[in-house]
């Protein structure tokens, strides 16, 4: 997931990226990350996305630090809510790592109003 560069604003940076995941199987994530950009060379600031996957979706609010050197990574840490596919209701955090066009992801997430938490996992390809 590392982040497309549309230009040195204050207004956003674009990313999308494919995962194969637990408990989404196939999610598909698309976002922005809102904050500083440093030239050419990174960014950081507030990331907002959402992830409709075959058994839900997820919507992603956090904080990532992008950069596009030559070794283009990412990290984002996320307050992250799950609508999944009975829809029951999970909230929790999840990491996100990228390395060139490769991530990876883990996270925890509980229920609402029911003892249920489940680990998130993934694998994914993106810009």
């Amino acid at each position: 997931m590392t982040a497309c560069r549309c230009g040195a604003t204050t207004l956003g940076d674009f990313f999308a990226n494919i995962k194969l995941s637990t408990p989404q199987d196939l999610s598909a994530e698309i976002g922005m990350i809102l904050g500083n950009s440093h030239g050419s060379s990174s960014s950081d600031g507030i990331v907002l996305s959402v992830e409709p996957g075959l058994k839900g979706v997820k919507g992603h609010i956090g904080y990532g630090m992008f950069g596009n050197s030559y070794i283009p990574t990412s990290g984002r840490l996320t307050a992250t809510y799950f609508l999944n596919e009975d829809s029951e209701h999970y909230a929790g955090v999840e990491y996100l790592f990228s390395l060139c066009l490769c991530c990876i992801n883990v996270g925890v997430l509980q229920a609402f109003g029911k003892n249920d938490t489940i680990c998130t996992a993934g694998i994914g390809f993106g810009f």
